[in-house]
């Protein structure tokens, strides 16, 4: 089950009916009900996977605490991390190679599992002792299919104490209103703008080898965009529907558009894989590199994990040298020194990405690169959707970006409006998402991780 399919709201007021009908000590065990429920949606036949690994890591990780260090420990925890990764490779192989479903959110639950298995081996966090309570950590359902990926240290111990110790039918109000304005504007962002931009570049790698010049980089442009908007409001969703339970989930992004160099901005995009790709991979490899080239070739290799992570097809991994190298640029040129025009260069080199990261094979990615700068005609007609559609999409992108600069410079703004203009704005945007709203399950990027 996807936030923008129409079983959602039925799903969304079932729960959240019973959830806060029930007093709180059942409400843990409905937590378990309600996740299984939302997988089983979406992929009944998988859950036997997620209850295998989720049972084998519960148990490999209270087995390699209570071992001191030693090759025991050690063998215990290359099962568990091995075991994880294998059903990632390769379920992402038959994927690619024999057009197999994915299991939903594979990515997502696997790594949220090795970050638990890492912490438990090095000491940073005991093992849990409910299986319950872990289930309820990998399963937890605003999360499962789309992330953010959570540490133990944020999700799990949270659970340790959750629920709040409320009677049947009360609330905790700022939590509601938090909820709400995330879901609100998750989905706004996502089904309004999201969903209609990504019909752009839809239309150019359909027609690639047709296209040259201003329709190539308007469309690279928009897929970007629609990236953004797609996975930020999605997670956003996410991130109300965890709050109306009294759960704080990671922000995965932070406003990536107005990031100034490219280090910058994937410190503000999808901040739980970078991050994670980061703690339990790079930092840990970089104090065996002793030359200057060798840190710089593990910095390409995770990177370049990190293309296959969303995708094991060519162009992915020279999506990762590409965005490595884009990284290692701020290593020999104070990107500072750019002003604000190293918010549009730096936009301009995630666009030019798009070229590797959206493309089905490298004869796409060579056209995509050698017709940058060719002359077309009619670039309008070449979209299709009508003189307003392109327009609209700009005025949906300038919205985006106004409200952006808001929260980046002018962060509770819309806290201190008067609550009037707070509730036009709500009701404004609610008959938006349910007019132009794209509600489609399809119609969700990530989904496919």
């Amino acid at each position: 089950m996807l936030f923008n399919s129409l079983s959602f709201p039925a799903f969304f007021l079932v729960y959240f009916s019973v959830f806060f009908a029930l007093p709180s000590a059942l409400r843990k065990p409905w937590l378990l009900v309600g996740s299984g429920w939302f997988y089983a949606v979406a992929a009944p036949q998988y859950l036997w996977l997620l209850g295998v690994l989720v049972l084998s890591d519960f148990l490999l990780a209270r087995y390699i605490a209570s071992q001191p260090h030693g090759r025991s420990r050690e063998w215990a925890f290359g099962v568990a991390v091995g075991l994880n990764l294998a059903a990632l490779v390769l379920f992402k192989f038959l994927h690619e190679e024999e057009g197999l479903f994915l299991p939903p959110g594979i990515s997502f639950h696997t790594f949220q599992s090795i970050a638990y298995l890492v912490e438990v081996h090095q000491g940073r966090y005991a093992p849990e002792t409910s299986i319950g309570r872990y289930t309820s950590y990998i399963f937890f359902w605003p999360q499962l299919v789309a992330g953010p990926i959570e540490r133990p240290q944020g999700l799990l111990k949270q659970l340790k104490s959750w629920p709040k110790q409320l009677r049947p039918f009360q609330v905790h109000i700022p939590d509601m209103v938090a909820g709400f304005r995330l879901i609100l504007f998750g989905a706004f962002k996502k089904m309004v703008i999201g969903d209609h931009l990504v019909e752009i570049p839809n239309v150019l790698f359909n027609n690639l080898y047709t296209a040259q010049g201003l329709p190539i980089w308007i469309g690279a442009f928009a897929y970007i965009v629609h990236l953004y908007c797609d996975f930020s409001g999605y997670t956003d969703i996410a991130r109300g529907c965890a709050r109306w339970m009294g759960i704080e989930l990671t922000e995965n992004f932070r406003r990536p558009f107005l990031a100034r160099s490219p280090p910058e901005f994937w410190s503000r995009w999808h901040i739980s894989l970078t991050t994670w790709f980061r703690d339990y991979l790079y930092l840990p490899l970089k104090p065996h590199c002793r030359t200057a080239f060798s840190k710089r070739a593990l910095l390409v290799f995770v990177w370049i994990l990190i293309g296959f992570w969303h995708g094991m097809r060519p162009p992915m991994l020279v999506w990762g040298v590409y965005t490595a190298l884009t990284v290692m640029s701020a290593h020999v040129y104070d990107w500072k020194r750019l002003g604000v025009f190293g918010c549009l260069f730096n936009l301009i080199l995630f666009a030019l990405g798009a070229g590797f990261f959206r493309a089905q094979d490298l004869n796409q990615s060579r056209h995509f690169f050698t017709h940058l700068f060719g002359t077309y005609s009619d670039t309008l007609g070449f979209f299709g959707g009508g003189a307003w559609f392109l327009p609209a999409c700009g005025l949906g992108v300038v919205f985006l970006i106004f409200t952006d600069l808001l929260q980046e410079y002018r962060p509770g703004f819309f806290d201190r409006l008067p609550w009037v203009l707070r509730m036009i704005v709500y009701n404004v945007a609610l008959v938006l998402i349910l007019l132009l709203g794209v509600f489609n399950e399809k119609q969700f990027a990530y989904y496919q991780f």
